[in-house]
């Protein structure tokens, strides 16, 4: 959800501005991570876990984020700010994983969600000093989003791009998180 979302964020911020797609993002994560503490059917963690969180992070993560850094910054500090900010992105990703576990060791999986949502929803104030529209969008000739597909999809630097995210997201979600725990519980 969180790779379908992104392009869809992606529009949303820019037609309506970065603040209220950070903002939406960071409420249906929010939703999503205290939904998820409740759920009592497989159907009820899809949509809480699956669906919310994804697209939570479709419209709080890079593909959202940088385009406001990449805004701020005149050409010749863009790819440091990129950098930095890409950097924190991932060190904010490394540090929530203890920090959910010990949530976890100290309390129990409804609470570590529980606070973890409002982590979440701190983005919510902050998303809002994030003022107007792209600058660029009012500039340019207006595109269609299956437009803007279908020229993406005919850029091979476009299937560089969307491949080595999904190897990363397929390794990083699949492969150290959910199959170790998918072997220990078949025995």
């Amino acid at each position: 959800m969180w790779g379908l979302g992104a392009p869809l964020f992606g529009a949303l911020s820019d037609k309506y501005g970065s603040g209220r797609t950070i903002a939406l993002g960071a409420a249906l994560y929010a939703i999503g991570l205290l939904s998820m503490g409740y759920a009592d059917s497989a159907a009820m963690l899809y949509l809480s876990a699956g669906v919310l969180v994804g697209l939570g992070q479709s419209g709080t993560t890079f593909g959202v984020l940088l385009g406001v850094v990449a805004r701020a910054f005149p050409p010749e500090k863009r790819s440091l700010a990129l950098g930095m900010a890409s950097a924190g992105g991932s060190m904010g990703q490394f540090l929530m994983v203890p920090f959910g576990q010990q949530l976890i060791a100290h309390f129990d999986w409804p609470a570590a969600l529980l606070v973890l949502s409002v982590v979440a929803s701190f983005g919510l104030p902050l998303a809002f000093l994030l003022q107007g529209k792209a600058v660029h969008a009012a500039d340019q000739p207006q595109q269609s989003l299956s437009a803007a597909f279908r020229q993406a999809l005919g850029h091979r630097s476009y299937h560089f791009l969307f491949w080595s995210f999904f190897v990363c997201g397929f390794h990083t979600a699949f492969i150290t998180l959910h199959l170790p725990s998918y072997v220990v519980d078949e025995g």
